[in-house]
């Protein structure tokens, strides 16, 4: 399960400071005049206020009982209401009612199939590139923030979140299968074959880099190339995803035992290899030529010391 503390979801602080109170919590002049105009007894007008404040803060209605006392008291206090005047906010008729005035007043959209429609296609977007739910949720609360769109239920958003990932992955895992012959398909699963260490250690030689990226070692890296060239060009495999998708199924395949890659299915299987192989070129690459950089630069700093 996903932690809300991970996410961007909106929720109550155990403690609200002060300054929290006094910021967030104090009804502004246009919150008065609705709660005048919309509820008659200081009770009703008390209870109003408090689903108003703590929607505009959460951005959903919380469970009355789970609204903390602190914001109660500053409520109370700053709309002057003797101390044993109790909110009214207990019954459901009562709540539905102060609900959908509030909705209105803030023009909120709130019909459930509109959100949920709203919250799929930020997550899908977010799926293109990011892989933990956390961040799919975060990136959907923005959007439905944004829209002006109230919150559904956080286990709601977990479910979507991970539902659409599954579905983004495996149309980019049965995509870049598609792209390979059988032939290449084998190729790369004679990398983690089960039979003989020999298939292995081609598969720990993607993940494990030579010594430091010196000159010293220059002719391993220049090595490494080529070798990593021969299991073939990757990019146009890894086409249409975006960096860092690709980086990441890298980084998962990069974790893994040769042999947890078999309890995969096949598509999975090959997109994780495949990745593997591309992120290893770019980055191989990348040092070799960090290093001829480097290699020029002290060139040309000698040649300038000999012409001194």
């Amino acid at each position: 399960m996903t932690s809300i503390e991970r996410t961007a979801y909106p929720r109550f602080t155990r403690a609200p400071s002060v300054k929290e109170l006094r910021e967030i919590y104090t009804p502004t002049s246009t919150d008065i005049a609705f709660v005048a105009t919309t509820a008659r007894g200081p009770a009703q007008k008390f209870g109003l206020m408090i689903l108003l404040k703590v929607y505009q803060r959460l951005g959903y209605f919380p469970k009355p009982e789970t609204i903390p006392g602190a914001i109660i008291g500053h409520i109370r206090a700053v709309m002057k209401l003797p101390a044993d005047l109790v909110p009214d906010i207990a019954s459901n008729h009562t709540l539905y009612r102060y609900y959908a005035a509030i909705r209105e007043h803030l023009e909120i959209q709130s019909e459930g199939k509109h959100i949920r429609h709203v919250a799929a296609q930020a997550m899908h977007q977010a799926a293109q590139v990011m892989e933990n739910p956390a961040d799919l949720i975060s990136a959907a609360i923005e959007i439905l923030v944004k829209e002006h769109c109230e919150l559904p239920g956080f286990s709601t958003l977990e479910r979507m979140a991970r539902r659409i990932r599954n579905l983004v992955n495996t149309g980019i895992y049965q995509s870049v299968a598609d792209r390979l012959t059988e032939a290449e398909q084998q190729a790369l699963f004679s990398l983690i074959a089960r039979d003989g260490a020999e298939s292995f250690t081609a598969f720990n030689r993607i993940k494990e880099a030579p010594k430091s990226a010196t000159l010293t070692h220059l002719d391993e890296w220049l090595s490494r190339l080529t070798w990593l060239q021969s299991l073939g060009n990757m990019q146009p495999l890894v086409e249409g995803l975006r960096y860092a998708k690709v980086k990441h199924l890298a980084e998962e395949a990069h974790s893994l035992h040769a042999t947890n890659l078999w309890d995969f299915a096949a598509s999975k299987r090959l997109t994780l290899l495949v990745c593997l192989i591309a992120q290893a070129q770019v980055s191989t690459r990348d040092e070799i030529l960090q290093m001829f950089t480097k290699r020029m630069s002290k060139l040309t700093s000698r040649a300038k010391e000999e012409l001194e």
